[in-house]
């Protein structure tokens, strides 16, 4: 569960970071 929602989240995070700097 932790190992999972830290990929989720790891992927969200640098999705929205990537998309707010594009």
């Amino acid at each position: 569960m932790m190992v999972r929602s830290f990929s989720e989240l790891g992927v969200t995070y640098l999705d929205m970071l990537l998309f707010a700097k594009d």
